[in-house]
């Protein structure tokens, strides 16, 4: 089987959800959390826009440090060598969030296999599911 790829789990998005956007596909140099390639972490990276949300005064307010790529935007896919170090990355963002208690409106996170999708919180969660179902 191929290994997958970022881009191509978010063209996969674009199909099922035609609000979505390809916004960019990182690479070492590019990627903002500086883990891509490293051990247990992602393979690959894309982040997309929603525009259901990404044009949301809320979506502005939560940009981080005025990247358009943020995951208010839309969000994220981060694809991982195995299962494990997918689950293990759900779950450190998780329970991150979960810490963050009542500061932190989360994002949704859906997983399946080597893939980790991550949406954002201002979307509904009838709309966040269609992320959950387009991977599944």
């Amino acid at each position: 089987m191929a290994a997958l790829d970022a881009a191509a789990v978010t063209q996969q998005l674009i199909r099922v959800i035609p609000s979505v956007k390809l916004t960019v596909t990182y690479d070492g140099t590019t990627d903002p959390n500086g883990k891509l390639g490293r051990p247990h972490q992602y393979v690959s990276k894309s982040a997309f826009d929603d525009t259901r949300v990404s044009g949301l005064p809320k979506a502005k307010e939560d940009e981080s440090r005025g990247r358009r790529d943020s995951i208010s935007y839309g969000g994220t896919v981060e694809i991982f060598a195995t299962p494990e170090d997918a689950r293990a990355w759900a779950d450190y963002i998780d329970q991150g969030q979960q810490a963050m208690g009542s500061l932190l409106t989360p994002d949704y996170i859906f997983r399946n296999g080597t893939v980790v999708v991550r949406v954002s919180h201002l979307l509904t969660t009838e709309q966040a599911s269609a992320y959950g179902r387009a991977i599944a």
